[in-house]
């Protein structure tokens, strides 16, 4: 059994516009009746004390409450990563919050584990991967509250922006590799087709 992360939560952000996928990818068949959103979260269940799924539409994601698993409403009314990173450090409980996106079925304990080591000292600690940081997958503390609101204020929405404005490690993949060597954690579902494609891979 994994073991939990003291002090931590798990956010998963279920709120974008999903334009690729052509409907809520959250909601998507994933395989034996479970939805694409309720995967991801079975995936960080046993590392996380609480899970928030942030969310545009609550009454829609009522199916997923239940012990240690909240939904919250995204507290922005734009659709972009930005508000809803903002909105799970609003939401949540604790100083340093997980974060990923719902599009992540194979996202890997270790690497999450990984992510959580590193960003001890910092304000956030994000993955990077095939020379891409991948900002929904990262450690956010509370501390990035006050830029990520100047963003919003601002109508700077690029999510990867907020690491100029704190301290930010970049976990690259020549270490992420020693526990995610394939890198399944970073395939993301964006289209019908990448969804059939990482249901092979279950």
């Amino acid at each position: 059994m994994a073991k939990i992360i003291a002090g931590a939560t798990g956010i998963v952000l279920a709120g974008g516009a999903s334009r690729r996928f052509g409907a809520d990818k959250a909601l998507a068949s994933w395989k034996g009746g479970e939805r694409l959103v309720e995967r991801v979260c079975a995936r960080l269940r046993p590392l996380f004390p609480e899970l928030l799924v942030i969310v545009k539409h609550p009454a829609r994601f009522g199916f997923l409450e239940g012990p240690g698993v909240a939904v919250r409403q995204d507290l922005l009314s734009e659709t972009h990563s930005l508000g809803g990173v903002l909105s799970g450090l609003r939401h949540c409980a604790t100083q340093r919050a997980f974060v990923c996106a719902c599009d992540m079925p194979h996202l890997q304990s270790e690497v999450v584990r990984a992510l959580w080591e590193a960003s001890e000292g910092y304000d956030a600690a994000v993955a990077v991967w095939g020379g891409t940081i991948q900002s929904l997958c990262a450690v956010y503390s509370k501390n990035c509250i006050d830029a990520l609101e100047s963003m919003a204020g601002e109508n700077r929405l690029a999510i990867n922006a907020l690491f100029a404005r704190v301290r930010a490690r970049f976990v690259d993949e020549s270490e992420l590799r020693k526990v995610d060597p394939g890198g399944l954690s970073f395939f993301d579902v964006d289209t019908p087709e990448r969804l059939a494609r990482a249901k092979e891979f279950a």
